[in-house]
């Protein structure tokens, strides 16, 4: 999941908008997928990929 997370922060070509100058905690990331999988259990059958990227595109949303 950080790893994920850190990628996309870290590299421009990555779609998703995670907080880059405030930062996201560890703890909220992983909440945030958590949560997710929680109100999505019919999606863990998904590659874990696809729902750690799905959970974070719903709380951060994609770049401009």
């Amino acid at each position: 999941i950080l790893g994920f997370a850190e990628y996309d922060i870290d590299n421009s070509e990555r779609p998703l908008s995670l907080p880059s100058e405030t930062g996201v905690t560890n703890n909220q990331v992983f909440y945030v997928v958590g949560k997710w999988l929680e109100d999505h259990p019919d999606k863990w059958h998904e590659p874990r990929g696809h729902c750690v990227y799905w959970a974070l595109k719903e709380a951060y949303g994609l770049k401009d």
